[in-house]
Parts: structure tokens; sequence; C-alpha cells
């Protein structure tokens, strides 16, 4: 009887060890996982992201060879590791990169309409493309003749802006012209001649018969 009951003890005690086992692996299996991971858009998609210590299995059960990480989404996919599981996990890939681009000089006269913003700067590039290029504090109204550092807003589909110092010299033309040197200014003038046209006399039937 005796013996029977250590049995059955030595046996709930290996079970009890087995079950607190699974129990940590399973709790450390999920804890080493990352179930929600975030990637700039145009990166590559690497299983080594969705783990703190990425076992040497770990492998995509989904195939991601055809996802197109240039515009951003959401991605439901399956991950196995550790020789046994098997779980769900999230990919998103989002825009977070803002345009670049290079300022256009220009000479400006303030009696003059500013350019449209799109034309002060250039060699933009974003990966999914400008949605907007504006002054950022509104037209420019420079009224005195000097080098200014005018700010343009560039910002893509997905709201990244970037910030264009663009260099403009501004020159105050509202002074009349000087003339210098000796001599006399002659007036030029144009004057416009109108040729007058004078309405040919009618001919008649008899006249022309006569000729």
């Amino acid at each position: 009887m005796n013996k029977s009951v250590a049995k059955i003890g030595a046996f709930l005690y290996c079970a009890a060890i087995v079950v607190v086992s699974v129990v940590c692996t399973i709790r450390d299996a999920n804890r080493n996982l990352i179930r929600d991971v975030v990637i700039e858009a145009g990166s590559s998609i690497r299983i080594e992201e969705f783990f703190k210590d990425c076992p040497d299995d770990a492998e995509f059960v989904t195939d991601v060879s055809g996802i197109d990480t240039s515009a951003p989404a959401v991605y439901r996919l399956k991950v196995r590791y550790d020789e046994a599981f098997v779980k769900d996990v999230t990919l998103r890939v989002e825009d977070h990169t803002a345009p670049r681009g290079v300022a256009i000089p220009h000479n400006q006269y303030a009696s003059v309409a500013w350019p449209d913003a799109s034309e002060c700067v250039g060699y933009l590039y974003d990966l999914n493309g400008i949605a907007e290029i504006k002054y950022r504090d509104g037209t420019p109204e420079f009224r005195f003749t000097g080098d200014y550092n005018v700010p343009i807003v560039v910002t893509d589909w997905y709201g990244n802006s970037t910030i264009i110092d663009v260099p403009f010299h501004v020159t105050d033309d509202h002074n009349a012209p000087l003339f210098f040197g000796k001599g006399k200014i002659q007036k030029i003038s144009r004057k416009i001649h109108r040729r007058r046209w004078r309405k040919a006399p009618a001919t008649s039937a008899r006249q022309s018969r006569a000729d």
C-alpha cells in the first residue's frame, strides 16, 4: 500500500514538473515574441523584427515575398519558432520619412508677382509622392532691396513635411531711371499714320460696255 502511494506521489511530482516546465516554456516563448511590428515604408521584412531574441529556427509561415513595402499598409502574418510554436503577428508598414529637395535661388523684383512655391524648389523625392508645396508664411511681401531666406514647406501624401529655405535677392525697383552724361536728352515720339482709303466709284453697266 505504501509503495503504491509512493509511486503515485512520484508520478504526480514528475507530472507537476513537466507541467510547470511546459508552462514556463510557453510563457517565455510568448514573452520573446513581438506581436505588433512597425517598419518604415521601403524597408525589407525581417523575421528578427518579431523577436526580442530571435530563435535560430524562426521563420515566416506566410509568404512575404509578394508584399510591397513601398506603400503603407497592415498585414496579418504567421511565424513559426522554437520547433513547436506557430503564432499570428501584425506587420504595419508606415511612412514617417519627410520629402527631400533642394532650394532654387531666385532674383525677385519687389513690384513683380512672386513665383509659385513649386518653382522655388527642385530635385524633390518622396517614396509616395508630393502632395503640396507652399510658402510657410504665405506669399512674401518684401518691399526693400536685400537678401532673404524664404521657408517653403513640402508635404507628402502621408502628412510628412520638410522645410526648405530658399534664398531670394529682392530688388526695390520703384525709383525712376537716372541718366548721366553731357548733352541734351532728345525727346522721341512716335506718330501713327493712318492711311485713308477712298471708295472706288461705282461703274455702270453702260460704261462697262463702252469700254
